[in-house]
């Protein structure tokens, strides 16, 4: 089962970028050949509207990163296992690869025509300007921008992690802001056209080492030789793999504190529905909780229990997460001696699950809960919890 997966992701990640690099390199060469693309706006929303097709085609397949540097931020993140990065990044590399020939292949005669007419020998300096349809150059050929070597790494950088940090954004469950899954392709589509309009005047906006790489190896292969690379100090290296592979990790080291400050938010704004179910022994209580998160969860809310006893390594609670449900204990005290575990119990399921209704177990024997417990919820945290009247079950 686990090789049919990888295979899956791995042709989902063949496919995807091969359809963005086609795509986005395809828009290029028809600018340079033909003059149809007259501003970097065009060429930017061509590129963003290949992002967005590949990943509609093939997140089914894969997670659809389509970029080496969205794939390491997504493992530093544990978003995804780090054993898979192989299959990603070959993936990556070989769709991206056929792409770049596809273009050649339909743009050969119409390069070689472009070439005689302004004089330019395939390999020489000149020929950088045909060249850059496979692989990006710094500063953009044609341009008139000053760019060194240091200042082309710090924007692949920082386009990449910009990049980077809205697919996170983007895909974040706890982002209240964040757009419909269906509409996701198209916001990141629309980030990556930003990015372009913002840096490729400089460096031609790579963000991405497949997609520069691979149709840089089809340009060196078929003639471009030595100009298919930017200088002779290694700089397709520095700026076009390097750095969008350090922005993309920089994003992935930022992403836990800005998840933090948006689920405080999200926090701060949510108020959570507390439920208080108690009775003696054998009264049903576990059998209650286990019903009633099963009818609520049908209604797609998300449930946390809590339970209780003097004893730890509850029973109660190992059965109820046996059954795929989130809980947490406070154990070795009641609820009514220990109020600040049964806080920080609350707090714990808030944050880490994000829950929209806590159900509590209080201890059998517990029988003090409305004016320990439910009383100063009400007074203390008002606007934070809704809390609901105390169940209290009888053994018939």
């Amino acid at each position: 089962m686990k090789n049919i997966e990888y295979l899956k992701e791995f042709i989902g990640e063949i496919l995807g970028t091969f359809i963005l690099t086609l795509f986005g390199c395809g828009s290029v060469a028809v600018a340079v050949l033909f003059g149809e693309y007259n501003s970097i706006f065009q060429i930017g929303m061509v590129w963003g509207v290949g992002v967005t097709l590949a990943i509609y085609l093939t997140r089914h397949l894969s997670n659809a990163h389509l970029n080496p540097a969205v794939t390491l931020a997504m493992v530093i993140a544990k978003r995804m296992k780090a054993n898979k990065i192989p299959v990603y990044l070959i993936a990556q590399f070989i769709g991206a690869f056929f792409a770049g020939w596809v273009v050649f292949i339909l743009f050969s005669p119409s390069i070689s025509a472009y070439e005689s007419l302004h004089g330019w020998v395939r390999g020489s300096d000149a020929s950088v300007m045909t060249a850059k349809i496979f692989g990006e150059f710094y500063p953009n050929p044609g341009g008139s921008a000053i760019v060194s070597l240091q200042l082309a790494m710090g924007a692949e950088f920082f386009g990449t992690f910009l990049l980077v940090l809205a697919i996170f954004g983007l895909t974040e469950d706890a982002n209240a802001g964040r757009p419909d899954n269906s509409l996701t392709p198209l916001f990141i589509g629309l980030t990556v056209s930003s990015v372009i309009w913002l840096i490729a005047p400089l460096t031609q906006a790579g963000i991405n080492p497949a997609r520069d790489f691979s149709p840089r190896m089809v340009a060196w292969i078929t003639g471009w030789g030595k100009a298919a690379f930017p200088d002779n100090c290694g700089g397709f290296f520095w700026v076009y793999i390097l750095s969008p592979v350090a922005g993309g990790i920089a994003a992935a080291v930022c992403e836990p504190f800005i998840k933090r400050i948006t689920i405080n938010r999200k926090l701060q704004m949510k108020t959570t529905k507390i439920i208080l179910a108690g009775g003696f022994l054998g009264a049903g209580k576990t059998t209650l909780l286990w019903n009633t998160a099963q009818h609520l969860m049908q209604k797609g809310l998300k449930i946390g229990l809590i339970t209780n006893d003097q004893a730890p390594e509850l029973v109660d609670s190992a059965l109820l997460v046996q059954k795929g449900l989130t809980v947490s204990e406070v154990n070795g005290s009641c609820f009514c001696c220990n109020f600040n575990g049964f806080i920080q119990a609350i707090q714990t399921l808030r944050e880490k699950s994000q829950v929209d209704v806590i159900i509590a177990e209080p201890v059998g024997s517990c029988t003090d809960l409305s004016a320990t417990i439910i009383q100063p919820l009400k007074k203390y945290w008002n606007g934070k919890f809704d809390i609901a009247p105390l169940t209290v079950l009888a053994d018939p």
